[in-house]
């Protein structure tokens, strides 16, 4: 078994109030059967608007119900259009906000097993994903995302620990506008509790992510003319 593979992640900010926000995805997400996970956060808190074909995780308002999160995927099957190069996703709302975004892509997961996550909320700083305890598989080499949405520009100066990969951390979604923060890691485990992001005090939404790695190939367990010979030889069978 090996961890699930990230080939990509890109960060998309909207800065003024627009309805609408175009999700970019990272370069080569056109590959059939790479996993996209989408997470997006609005100021405000009306209900977002995605194109078909997205499956939702999660959506809902951070803990003073002032910004909205949510986290959506999708399987590559080939008939999104995409090039490649620069493939984007709109999303929108009724009336407009301020948005950020945060898009990962991977290989090498367990394509029968979708990704699982796990929600919290807090009205102050210091983001805290919660525990995470996938359901339908043990101790396995697994991908680890935590990501929080928060309502206003604070800044983001630390993250969950041992989430030390893809960091990032921005507070510069317009004036008063949204907070993001993102983090991976990889860790041979059955659940995961990341531990807190640094960032000052706003009301937040925090996700925990885990995404299965592919299953290993069945190998059988002997070959049959050689178990033959070996039971043939202990004068088990003729």
């Amino acid at each position: 078994m090996a961890f699930p593979t990230i080939h990509g992640v890109r960060h998309n900010h909207q800065t003024t109030n627009t309805a609408g926000h175009v999700v970019f995805l990272p370069d080569g997400s056109n590959v059939v059967g790479y996993l996209v996970l989408v997470f997006v956060t609005v100021d405000g808190t009306l209900t977002i608007t995605w194109p078909s074909g997205w499956t939702e995780l999660d959506e809902g308002n951070d803990g003073s119900a002032a910004s909205r999160t949510a986290c959506r995927y999708r399987v590559i099957d080939g008939t999104e259009g995409f090039d490649g190069t620069d493939d984007n996703i709109a999303v929108f709302v009724l009336t407009p906000q301020e948005w950020a975004s945060s898009v990962v892509i991977f290989s090498d997961w367990h394509g029968a097993t979708p990704p699982e996550l796990a929600a919290a909320t807090g009205t102050s700083g210091n983001a805290d994903p919660p525990n995470l305890d996938p359901s339908g598989w043990g101790t396995e080499d697994t991908a680890w995302i935590a990501y929080f949405g928060a309502d206003n520009s604070v800044s983001v100066t630390g993250y969950p620990t041992d989430y030390a990969g893809n960091q990032h951390g921005d507070n510069t979604i317009g004036t008063d506008g949204v907070t993001h923060g993102f983090a991976t890691r990889q860790l041979t485990g059955g659940s995961d509790n990341p531990g807190t992001f640094a960032n000052g005090s706003a009301p937040w939404r925090a996700y925990t992510v885990a995404v299965r790695p592919a299953a290993a190939a069945a190998r059988p367990l002997i070959d049959g003319s050689l178990a033959s010979a070996r039971l043939v030889g202990r004068g088990l069978v003729n």
